[in-house]
C-alpha cells in the first residue's frame, strides 16, 4: 500500500471526523453511517462503513471533506 494513503479502523476515521467539524447524518443502507460538514455552504457527505476492518481515505475523500 502506498505511504500517502492512509488506513484507519472506522471508530478511528469517525473521531477524526468529528474533530474536523463533522457530524452524524443518518445510518445508510446496511453497516454504513453517513457523516457530513458544511464546506463553502454546501454539505459534503462521508459514507462509512463499519463493517469493514480497515477503511482506506482516498484523495478524494481528503479534498471533499476539506481537511487542513
Amino acid at each position: 500500500m502506498p505511504k500517502n494513503i492512509l488506513s484507519l479502523k472506522p471508530k478511528e476515521l469517525i473521531k477524526l471526523l468529528e474533530k474536523a467539524g463533522c457530524t452524524f447524518h443518518r445510518e445508510g443502507k446496511g453497516d454504513h453511517c453517513l457523516y457530513t460538514r458544511e464546506v463553502e455552504g454546501k454539505r459534503r457527505v462521508v459514507p462509512i462503513d463499519m463493517g469493514a476492518r480497515e477503511i482506506i481515505i482516498l484523495k478524494e475523500q481528503h479534498q471533499t471533506i476539506r481537511f487542513t
